[in-house]
């Protein structure tokens, strides 16, 4: 695609954008955009309605990138961003991730090696995580969609959340929520109806199960999911039937995550601080 004599050329595509390089982007950057010639939104034949959704979530994203731009020191763990692109509807220029998602990254190491990720990369890439969302809480921001698709790994393996669109930005109600394999469901006292959670304790759950499918290489419950079984995972999540943590390095933490053990990010940074001295 020309833009104004320069070349873009589409390195990757997502639900709400596709990510673009070019000759006149700085080649250690991205421009991240929601077009509607090449949205997947248009490639699919998405309702209207739902176009004017992912829209939403689009400007979501670039108000945390804003709100997140304010402090003066910007948090290594999250993906840098550089403003918007002038050139580009709805674009916003990002840091480029050569190595990927982490999602991609456990794929593809599943597929190669016998044995999970060395301890002390484990130790590094939750650290990561867990001082990139302490830094958002602190900002009233909440990721809600904690997810190994959503982290980002650079040239050195460094990891860097990123993808805000779903996040709920003082305490506004989300537009979307966490993946079903990760989502803390809570009971009405009065009611006992089940509902999805949304808050600081929602977010420490899914930073639980982020770090067991760093360590596992696969989501949890996996295997339900693999069988569209997503009842079942439904059931097992509001009965805390939780996947076996045996062998983990961070059994414990991802134990505590799950059983509302930690107050906030801080503390759970604290604990795998504690745990990175042994390695």
């Amino acid at each position: 695609m020309a833009v104004n004599n320069h070349v873009r050329i589409v390195l990757a595509r997502g639900w709400t954008s596709t990510i673009y390089v070019g000759d006149d982007i700085d080649k250690n950057r991205v421009v991240k955009a929601l077009d509607r010639e090449d949205s997947v939104c248009t490639r699919n034949n998405i309702k209207e309605e739902v176009q004017q959704h992912l829209q939403a979530l689009f400007k979501v994203e670039q108000r945390v990138y804003e709100q997140i731009a304010v402090p003066e020191v910007w948090p290594p763990s999250l993906l840098r961003y550089y403003g918007t692109d002038t050139r580009f509807p709805r674009g916003l220029v990002l840091e480029r991730a050569p190595g990927g998602s982490m999602f991609d990254h456990l794929h593809t190491l599943r597929a190669l090696l016998p044995a999970r990720p060395p301890a002390a990369q484990i130790l590094t890439w939750a650290r990561q995580v867990a001082e990139a969302l302490h830094f958002l809480h602190n900002l009233g921001i909440l990721h809600c969609d904690i997810h190994t698709s959503n982290f980002f790994l650079d040239r050195e393996q460094n990891l860097k959340l990123a993808d805000f669109g779903a996040a709920s930005i003082d305490g506004e109600k989300p537009l979307l929520l966490y993946r079903r394999t990760h989502q803390r469901w809570i009971q009405g006292s009065e009611t006992g109806e089940w509902r999805k959670d949304v808050s600081v304790a929602a977010e420490i759950f899914a930073f639980g199960c982020a770090v067991w499918n760093i360590e596992v290489m696969r989501d949890p419950f996996q295997v339900l999911e693999d069988r569209e079984d997503g009842e079942e995972t439904v059931r097992r999540l509001q009965a805390r039937e939780m996947p076996e943590t045996e062998g983990l390095v961070l059994r414990r933490v991802v134990e505590k995550c799950w059983r509302e053990g930690y107050e906030n990010m801080g503390d759970v940074l604290e604990d795998i601080e504690a745990f990175s001295q042994v390695y």
